[in-house]
């Protein structure tokens, strides 16, 4: 975001939030097995991102001093798995924490052969959005019993705390040129990589230093929507964008510092004002490879490879999601899986693989099939079985992070991930 606006703007930005150091605090409480409710003697405890710890006694009770009123506990066992506990001032102390076995669950999700786990334990949390970044996870979660105790945590990818800031009023609606209506955003990682976080007036980049979080680079929603938001892709001096409808996607590229616009590519769907029931635009995700830019054309069952300039090199044909279509006519061809197809393509940013994302009528589940670009076949295919309902699918390093939800209308989310191999 700081460049982006930089070269289109001129904008100079200054940083105007920084955390503040107080005077250290104790927390004390005590750590019981979940299922007896028997005290655990000599449990682990420690502070995330120091070497300050304790130990319980043999009534499970303990007691640390925290070098600031919020801080990250985390408390592991033989036998238990590993709980952490954020405390700040508005905690009430004594707390209690009851340890799980770890041959029961993790968190409140069970283990299916070890391969899924929930990476924000417990069930007073919402997860609203997240990021991968930088072998890190952001990610935004609220209380589900007060939707205004908004929180945003720094984890490793194990969801180990490094540390947290209180946040409220976080979650914007968004209007993107190529989506037929506005809809909720938290955090937005931009083409170049940064990270936004979108606050009810204003927008700010994250900042990592000392794995703590900082928000710098305030910035107006009216220049994040022109020249921020709808910026799809870059190649060297060249910031690709699109614009759709019913039956239309169009992609544009704007040289960077120049007023120049030109037209890539447009994808026309001839049954789109048909197909799209619940008011869908035409969907052409485009994705950097190999210093090019790829269309992926549904359509015609097609990639298409541009280069820096914007010009087409070359087409690889490929089956996406399809199936037998009828028209109002009663006409039958075969065409998009238009009621369950996302139509989202995901990209491995450690191993540069690229997926599709593929969810079957018949059993609603979301399978992540791996597409060799030069040669347009599917390789693999990569099953997230007794999850129907999930949102914002990334993959990084064979590994896949999804938001999940037991209903289609529930609004309770936790964030899972799952090793592919």
């Amino acid at each position: 975001m700081k460049h982006l606006i930089a070269f289109l703007l001129g904008l100079s930005f200054i940083a105007i939030e920084s955390y503040s150091q107080v005077n250290g605090t104790y927390c004390s409480g005590y750590v019981y097995d979940s299922v007896g409710m028997s005290p655990l003697v000599n449990v682990n405890i420690s502070l995330a991102g120091s070497k300050v710890g304790t130990i319980t006694n043999r009534d499970g009770y303990f007691k640390l001093k925290l070098p600031a009123p919020h801080a990250v506990l985390i408390f592991s066992f033989m036998g238990y798995g590993i709980r952490q506990y954020a405390v700040d001032e508005t905690v009430v102390m004594p707390i209690k924490i009851l340890m799980i076995t770890e041959v029961r669950n993790i968190g409140e999700v069970t283990v299916f052969n070890n391969k899924f786990r929930n990476i924000l334990e417990g069930d007073s949390l919402q997860v609203l959005d997240y990021e991968i970044w930088n072998n890190r996870l952001l990610i935004l979660a609220r209380s589900a019993n007060d939707s205004l105790k908004q929180r945003i945590y720094l984890t490793n990818l194990g969801g180990y705390i490094y540390s947290y800031r209180n946040l409220h009023d976080m979650g914007k609606d968004v209007k993107f040129p190529d989506e037929p209506r506005p809809k909720k955003i938290y955090l937005f990682k931009d083409t170049y990589g940064e990270i936004q976080l979108l606050a009810k007036t204003k927008v700010w980049q994250i900042f990592l230093k000392e794995d703590k979080i900082y928000l710098i680079y305030p910035s107006k929603y009216e220049d994040c929507g022109k020249y921020l938001f709808p910026i799809k892709s870059r190649l060297k001096d060249k910031l690709f964008f699109q614009e759709s409808d019913l039956n239309n996607n169009s992609t544009y590229f704007i040289v960077r510092n120049t007023d120049t616009i030109k037209r890539v590519k447009q994808v026309y769907d001839e049954f789109g004002n048909m197909r799209y029931l619940k008011q869908r635009n035409v969907c052409v995700p485009i994705i950097n490879y190999k210093n090019q830019l790829v269309l992926f054309n549904f359509f015609k069952n097609e990639l298409e490879f541009f280069n820096e300039k914007g010009r087409s090199v070359k087409k690889v044909p490929t089956l996406f999601h399809t199936k037998w279509y009828y028209d109002k006519y009663g006409k039958k061809a075969y065409d998009l899986d238009v009621i369950n197809f996302t139509q989202d393509i995901v990209v491995d940013d450690k191993t540069g693989k690229v997926y599709t994302i593929w969810r079957t009528a018949l059993t609603g589940r979301y399978t992540l099939k791996e597409l060799d670009l030069d040669t347009g076949i599917i390789v693999r295919e990569i099953p997230i079985p007794d999850h129907p309902f999930i949102d914002k699918v990334q993959v990084h390093n064979n590994q896949v992070w999804f938001m999940f939800r037991d209903r289609q209308e529930q609004r309770y989310k936790s964030l899972y991930t799952m090793f592919m191999d």
